[in-house]
């Protein structure tokens, strides 16, 4: 199976996972696909009002190509962290 349709299987695969926390829980985890790539966020509740989020997000694209006798080589790696209260 080729990268890209991978890489987009196991996206619509994260997507369908959603949000898994039961209704009255402090905590919860969530799968994100994004321009940053693949993520995971997890939520914990401080109050009935604010809650403390974390995610990591990453994405590694790799291409090796030749043009008119000049080799190209190519290597992208995204990564983020965040950290919010909201």
């Amino acid at each position: 199976m080729s990268r890209p349709i991978l890489a987009g299987t196991l996206a619509m695969a994260l997507l369908a996972a959603g949000t898994t926390a039961a209704a009255d829980s402090r905590f919860g985890m969530a799968a994100k696909v994004g321009t940053t790539g693949l993520g995971l966020e997890g939520t914990v509740g401080l109050s009935e009002r604010v809650n403390l989020r974390a995610g990591l997000y990453g994405f590694d694209y790799s291409k090796d190509f030749e043009e008119e006798g000049i080799d190209y080589d190519g290597d992208l790696k995204l990564r983020s962290a965040a950290l919010l209260a909201d």
